[in-house]
């Protein structure tokens, strides 16, 4: 601020000397009141924004001039708006459409239904011609947006209850109006009938946005969890992309998206997003409609400098068409388009905002509300008793077909009888929890989809098998025999490829681009699903485990069993609950949010972001809903390159210890499909997962099957975990010892501190 000397001269008779004290004065208010404006801005509302509804902790605004709505938290009167305004970003200086957009509660993607093949256009809550009509509801406002000049209309429901914003889109308030438009030359028609179809709503993308001078970062369930922090902008490229998840599942119906690295890098195991700004934040969770609905993160950089995040609503999917067949030496070639759906998905859809602040403002905090949110509703069980030991994790590969010019040969790994041996000495060594998963046990071993029974001939006999039943039933292990029930192969046969399997928007097969392999209808799978049952149950030392099916879901064409994808998962927990009726565990490969109340053991975990070049922090957020509450495992330790590094992740991740193991070496698996697993023998890994065993259920005494309440890097590479019983657990990645509050935590190491601060 420069002082005129003219006015100090005429209106102020002071010495320099006060002078001086005045400029710096004046430094230091502008100083701290540029600060307050930067970090705090959210604390006014411009003009036109009433006060409609409140909680004991929440106000909802509602501006009925542009829709826009804001939510102020009374408990520290910060204020959530919902779109950009100028005291943010320069919103003059962007083009048409990107002012509309950041000006916008929602934008949809729309399509001319009589060209569903053409890309979608885009529209805008604050679009021109745009009619907006507001009413009170209970605990809220419902507000109809009509967009005149394309025939759609949605009406959003905002309440509030208690710290909770929740917003409702009822799919029975959205309206498709047929519009005239007037022909234009002198040989057109004079007025045209136009149907436009709504394709998908991005709701809300600019709730909680934020520059990159505020302290805060973007939360999204990419793997086991990863944050985007706002001052790290700096080191991102200059191309910066946006990040995209599905929920659940690629909403490509392939098999190489589904199955394959595509199908990991765009998975949302959870319906959740999280944005902190400095002492304030929220986790969103969509809590109707889940299956139908994307994930987008856009951090600064892409093409405006804030940093937002949305849920992606979906109601008409896209699916490929062939238009063509042209056959080239006997190659058939054709030109596929996307068409979108004739029909509206007509699913409710609701998001859950959970408002925190101060310093619940973290996603330790995220996790622990939504923890208890999703245990309030029954949508996750406490599957893990008090006092409990750490469970070895433990895969026991047992055979596959080898591939040859002439024969095949089938290359026993494990038998029956190999298997009673390997757990038998792990009791006899005082391994008491036994979580062991027998893959490839079927006839032909591994990958020979869809058999599920009986055991291949050549890995033992029905003897051997009610053996190996007898000792898991008196020794208290559970033992679950892997299946898959939602893959098929043509080559092994057993199933129809007419009636069973899963059928494209065209009514053709879905199937891969290399080999015969198709999707299952999930009303068939469940049906293949009872009959195994029925088959074993003779067994009831067996429990099951279920290949894919916490990780892939899909929608089907099929004419007498058609499914939408939330239909899917209904099959999918339809499959789960039926084994637990029948007196069986359950174990999940993948850890999709459906699969938490009706799962005893999760496997495959991930513990890793793919990070689009966005993520600047992996966290184990997934883990902080589920530890405690239900057991899992994550990476094995036998195919790590540094089994002391994988400890401390899973010690950090709150797995147990993990391995995948067979009792022959491993070498005889250089020539099939799963030469993957080049260390596997029991043999040489005996001793390591006795150690380690002990080592957990000693040093970890007390903390398993408590709730992981905060977890948070509190120097370079060491961690912090509170657990629910006032444990504390620090890793130390170093390779240096760490000293912290009296207490030192050797180089790649871990210690554990209980609630009366003895270490463990």
């Amino acid at each position: 601020m420069k002082v005129s000397k003219t006015r100090l001269d005429f209106g102020w008779r002071h010495s320099k000397r006060k002078v001086s004290l005045i400029l710096i004065i004046s430094v230091v208010f502008t100083y701290l009141f540029a600060f307050n404006t930067s970090a705090f801005a959210q604390t006014n509302l411009p003009r036109g924004y009433e006060k409609l509804a409140q909680s004991e902790a929440l106000e909802l605004y509602v501006n009925k001039d542009n829709g826009g709505i804001a939510v102020k938290d009374k408990r520290n009167d910060y204020i959530w708006k919902s779109i950009v305004d100028e005291s943010m970003y320069p919103i003059d200086d962007l083009n048409k459409q990107w002012k509309n957009y950041v000006q916008s509660i929602f934008a949809i993607n729309y399509i001319d239904m009589a060209n569903r093949d053409t890309p979608p256009n885009r529209g805008f809550s604050s679009g021109e011609g745009t009619i907006i009509e507001v009413k009170t509801i209970k605990n809220g406002v419902e507000i109809e947006y009509n967009l005149e000049p394309i025939g759609i209309s949605i009406a959003l429901e905002f309440t509030l209850d208690e710290d909770q914003f929740v917003v409702r889109i009822p799919a029975s308030k959205i309206k498709e109006v047929p519009i005239v438009k007037a022909g234009t030359g002198s040989t057109s028609k004079k007025e045209t009938e136009i149907q436009y179809g709504l394709i998908s709503v991005e709701l809300l993308p600019f709730f909680g946005a934020a520059t990159d001078e505020i302290d805060g970062y973007l939360l999204y369930p990419d793997g086991p969890g990863g944050l985007t922090l706002y001052s790290e902008v700096k080191n991102r490229p200059a191309d910066v992309k946006v990040g995209k998840w599905k929920i659940y599942s690629n909403d490509k119906v392939d098999v190489q998206d589904l199955f394959g690295e595509e199908g990991s890098r765009y998975r949302a195991h959870l319906p959740i997003f999280g944005i902190k700004n400095e002492e304030n934040a929220f986790l969103a969770a969509v809590t109707e409609g889940i299956e139908q609905t994307g994930i987008t993160a856009y951090p600064s950089g892409y093409v405006v400098g804030i940093n937002h995040m949305n849920f992606d609503f979906i109601y008409r999917y896209h699916y490929d068409l062939t238009m063509s067949n042209i056959s080239i030496d006997n190659n058939t070639l054709g030109k596929v388009v996307a068409r979108a759906e004739k029909n509206l998905n007509l699913i409710d859809k609701e998001i859950r905002f959970f408002m925190l602040y101060d310093e619940k403002a973290n996603y330790s905090e995220m996790a622990n509300v939504y923890r208890n949110y999703l245990l309030d509703q029954g949508l996750l069980k406490n599957r893990i008793p008090v006092d409990s030991k750490i469970p070895l994790s433990m895969t026991l590969f047992m055979g596959i077909t080898e591939q040859q010019m002439l024969f095949n040969k089938f290359i026993p790994m494990t038998t029956v009888d190999q298997t009673t041996q390997i757990l038998k000495t792990l009791k006899e060594n005082q391994v008491d929890e036994i979580t062991a998963i027998l893959k490839g046990w079927q006839k032909g071993g591994y990958g020979q989809w869809p058999r599920n029974w009986p055991f291949d001939s050549k890995l033992g006999k029905k003897k051997q098998i009610e053996n190996l039943n007898e000792y898991v039933k008196s020794n208290q292990i559970d033992l679950y025999l892997e299946n898959c029930f939602d893959f098929a192969r043509g080559q092994v046969g057993g199933f129809s490829a007419r009636t069973d399997i899963v059928l494209d928007g065209s009514h053709l097969p879905v199937t891969s681009r290399y080999s015969k392999a198709y999707l299952l209808n999930p009303t068939v799978s469940a049906f293949r699903h009872q009959e195994f049952l029925k088959k074993i149950q003779a067994y009831h030392g067996f429990n099951v485990a279920y290949e894919d099916l916490g990780k892939v879901i899909y929608f089907d064409y099929h004419k007498e069993h058609p499914s939408q994808r939330h239909e899917t998962v209904e099959k999918w927990q339809e499959i789960l609950q039926t084994a637990q009726q029948d007196g069986r565990k359950t174990a999940v490969d993948g850890a999709n949010q459906y699969v938490f109340a009706d799962t005893d053991f999760i496997y495959n975990m991930p513990t890793k972001t793919f990070g689009y070049f966005i993520t600047d922090r992996e966290i184990p957020f997934l883990q902080m809903i589920l530890y405690g509450s239900v057991p899992y495992s994550t990476e094995n330790g036998n195919l790590s390159y540094d089994l002391q590094l994988q400890k401390l992740k899973w010690v950090e991740y709150g797995s147990s210890p993990t391995f995948e193991l067979t009792s022959e070496q491993p070498l005889k698996l250089k020539n099939t499909n799963y030469n993957h697993l080049f260390t596997s023998s029991f043999d040489y890994w005996q001793d390591n997962v006795i150690e380690i065993y002990t080592e957990f259920n000693e040093r970890l005494k007390g903390v398993y099957g408590n709730q992981m309440i905060q977890h948070q890097e509190i120097a370079p590479n060491l961690i912090e975990i509170k657990y629910s019983n006032g444990y504390q657990g620090f890793i130390n990645y170093n390779d240096y010892p760490y000293h912290l509050q009296g207490i030192r935590i050797p180089a790649k190491d871990y210690v554990i501190v209980t609630d009366r601060g003895k270490i463990q």
